[in-house]
Parts: C-alpha cells; sequence; structure tokens
C-alpha cells in the first residue's frame, strides 16, 4: 500500500446567495415587469386634464419597464364568454429559455423555481447532481455551488481550486459531500461549505467516484481501478485492467463493473480487489455502462449492446445494431433503452437481450419515467413515450436547454440546464 499522507484542516469561506424562485421571491436576473396598465376617464369638456394624465402616465409606464421584476415574464392569451381573460397558452420567459406552460402540463409538469449557481465571467456548468434536498452545480472553472432543491435559492458557493484543475465529479455521505479532482479529494459540509479535509490521491483519476462507505472508488487513464480511503486519507488498493477507463464504473450485486477502452471488462470485490471475473467487449465505449443491480449493460463502439454477469467470463447476450452506439442508455424494470441512429429507441428486455419494441420518433436518452409514461431527451425536445409500444404520446421543442437531470427515475422533479446557465425545475403536478 502506498504511504498514506497526513492530512492539514483547511477552512474555506462559503459565499451565501440567492436563486429565483415563483412564489417564493429571490432575485431575478435581467428580467423585466410586465407594463403598468391603468383606465381613466376622458370627459370632453377636461381635454386638457386628460391629455396631461396620459403624459404622466406614458411617463410611470417608462420608469415601470426599467425596474427588475420579482418574477419572470409571463403573457397569456384567450378569454370566458363573458369576457374575463383566462391562459389558454401561457408562457414564461426565464433563465434564457421560453416556458410554455401548456406543454408541461401535458406531460405531467408544472415550473416551479428557477436558480442561477455562481459562476464566474462565462463560464458554463460542467456537472450537475441532483439529491431530494439539493443540487451540487460545477462550473467549468471549478466554482462549486449548492442549490436548495425546495426554494431554488444558493445556499453556498466556493472554489475549491484554480480553474487549471480538473474534476471529475462528486460523492455524497450524509452531510459530506466529496468534491473530486484527478489528483485530490475536497471533504465538504454540504450545509455550510467548511471543509474538513483535503486529501491528495496516489494515482490521477479521470472518472466520477463511486462510494463504497469511506472508500471512493475510480478509474484511471493508466487502465486501473484505484481506491481512496478518505478516513485516513490513503490508498486502499489498485488493480490493472488493462487499457485507460474513461467509463464510469457501477455497482453490480455486491461487486464494482467497469469497462476500458482496449475492451477490458471486470468485476472486483470492493473491499479487497479480487477479481470475480473478467470479459471483454469488441471496441471502444461513448458511453457509461448501466445495471439492474444483477447484470452490467454496455453499449459499444462495434455496434453492439452487451450484458454481463460477475458470475460469467463471457458476455450473458450480445445485441448487434448496424450503427456506433454513442447515446447513453438507461435500465428501467426489466427493459434496457438504447438508441440507435437511424433505427429510434429500442427497448430490449434486459434477461434475454430480445427486442420489445423500436420507437423511430422516439430516440433519445430516457430521463425517468411520469405516470407511467418515458420522458426522453432527445437534445432538442421532449418526449412522452408509451412504454409498452414506444409510440410518443406528446411531443415538444425546448429551445435553449443543454441538459436535463432528475432526482428520482420514477416521478422525480426534472432540473433543466439552459444555456445561460440557469437550473430549472419542473416538478410533478
Amino acid at each position: 500500500m502506498p504511504t498514506g499522507y497526513s492530512l492539514p484542516r483547511t477552512t474555506g469561506t462559503p459565499t451565501p446567495d440567492t436563486g429565483s424562485t415563483p412564489g417564493h421571491g429571490g432575485r431575478q436576473r435581467a428580467q423585466l415587469g410586465a407594463p403598468l396598465m391603468s383606465a381613466f376617464t376622458h370627459p370632453s369638456h377636461f381635454l386638457g386634464r386628460a391629455l396631461a394624465l396620459l403624459v404622466l402616465s406614458a411617463g410611470v409606464i417608462g420608469c415601470q419597464s426599467t425596474q427588475q421584476a420579482a418574477s419572470p415574464q409571463t403573457t397569456g392569451t384567450g378569454s370566458t364568454p363573458g369576457g374575463a381573460p383566462v391562459q389558454e397558452h401561457r408562457t414564461t420567459a426565464s433563465g434564457g429559455i421560453t416556458i410554455v406552460h401548456d406543454d408541461w402540463r401535458q406531460i405531467g409538469y408544472r415550473w416551479d423555481w428557477t436558480g442561477y449557481p455562481n459562476l464566474a465571467g462565462r463560464e458554463g456548468v460542467k456537472f450537475v447532481d441532483a439529491y431530494n434536498d439539493l443540487l451540487v452545480v460545477q462550473g467549468q472553472d471549478n466554482s462549486l455551488t449548492i442549490i436548495d432543491a425546495k426554494t431554488g435559492r444558493n445556499r453556498w458557493s466556493d472554489r475549491p481550486a484554480n480553474p487549471l484543475v480538473e474534476f471529475v465529479g462528486v460523492a455524497r455521505e450524509g452531510n459530506n459531500i466529496f468534491v473530486c479532482s484527478q489528483t485530490e479529494v475536497f471533504i465538504m459540509d454540504v450545509n455550510t461549505g467548511n471543509w474538513s479535509a483535503r486529501q491528495p490521491m496516489s494515482q490521477v483519476v479521470n472518472t466520477p467516484p463511486l462510494r463504497y462507505g469511506q472508500t471512493l472508488i475510480f478509474g484511471t487513464p493508466t487502465g486501473e481501478l484505484f481506491s481512496h480511503r478518505t478516513d485516513f486519507g490513503v490508498t486502499a488498493w489498485r488493480y490493472d485492467i488493462g487499457g485507460p477507463i474513461e467509463a464510469d464504473p457501477v455497482w453490480v450485486q455486491s461487486t464494482v463493473g467497469a469497462v476500458a477502452q482496449d475492451g477490458s471488462v471486470a468485476f472486483l470485490t470492493p473491499d479487497t480487489a479480487v477479481a470475480v471475473s473478467t470479459a471483454r467487449v469488441g471496441g471502444r465505449t461513448r458511453t457509461n455502462p448501466v445495471t439492474d443491480g444483477t447484470m452490467m449493460f454496455v453499449a459499444c463502439m462495434d455496434q453492439s449492446v452487451y450484458a454481463f454477469s460477475p458470475e460469467n467470463q463471457r458476455h450473458v447476450w450480445r445485441y448487434r445494431t448496424n450503427e456506433e452506439l454513442t447515446i447513453q442508455p438507461t435500465y428501467n424494470s426489466g427493459v434496457l433503452y438504447v438508441t440507435v441512429p437511424g433505427t429510434g429507441l429500442v427497448a430490449l428486455d434486459a434477461m434475454r437481450g430480445s427486442e420489445n419494441w423500436i420507437g423511430p420518433d422516439a430516440g433519445g436518452v430516457v430521463v425517468g419515467t411520469r405516470s407511467g409514461s418515458l420522458i426522453v431527451w432527445d437534445g432538442l425536445e421532449i418526449k412522452a413515450v408509451e412504454p409498452s409500444n414506444g409510440d410518443v404520446l406528446v411531443s415538444f421543442r425546448v429551445p435553449g436547454v443543454a441538459r436535463v437531470e432528475t432526482d428520482a427515475f420514477d416521478d422525480g422533479n426534472l432540473y433543466l440546464v439552459t444555456d445561460q446557465n440557469a437550473v430549472i425545475r419542473f416538478a410533478p403536478r
């Protein structure tokens, strides 16, 4: 075991801030309020007075239009038979996109809030990890913001390291978050932002951490699975499985499953790094493995999907396609969903690898379910898809959205990250 390091205690200085929340107040960015509307009478024998009132009203309108609104701008159309306005197609401008509320209502969601992580200059969002009580947002220049999931306000923000340091992801245990760069682990209090430790690692890593108690397990560019103990700040073990590991390790039964870029597949015990089994795929991967808890599924650049079990030395099944697979697959309730370019969304029986159906228009990443329907994001559109046959039930464009995350696969909250780096939450209706 490599020599460990004793670690100084480091204290950060949190920077509190607030996000914007409909109905909760909070700060808004570059949103104008609705113009002030007024009605008054114009008696013909008081024309001069009426003109004066018009001039005064115009001045008030001009002043009001430069104010910052308490909530994003909303418009509506339509009226009842009695003349009272109704909102048949209400829209809201928020976070750099236009939210068409009827679109989201059709798939069972409502706009909850829009928040703004603290980012430096033109820095974009690199990672978002959504939990039921908070979001961890990390910028490309390494700023870190904790957003309260209920209100959208920023709890605190910090910058653990300078912009040249490459971060790979975070893990959480209770009130501690482990913010991991390629060479260090920063342990921080999720409520206050205070640092409890800063630990160097003996290996350069390049995948997000997989947490096993007080141990964090990573893939490395040298082809090793690497385990770091956060309770003592030392290396637990290293195991060379072959080529560089760029895809996230996953839990499969009681083992750590990983796939390397040279095609090597390995399942190791997480405490002692004993190889339970090894196998191979036929090419590189551009996606992360997924698991049902008993098998690991790998979508590969050799135009195949593989299923592996720690109990076997070769794949359990292989599904061949006619294209390289570059879109992240998803597993749910006995079905593996894989988008094949030029074919559509393919639903595979996870146990046998046989086709349940193909949805030609349903392609994209299955990010969750809502009221039984699959929610699919293809980079341009949100779709609600019938899980029994792949038919698209509802689809609508969401321009200006860079990514979609969820805090729970079934009926969870959806989080949109916009091109203007806002985080927008949609809650189940």
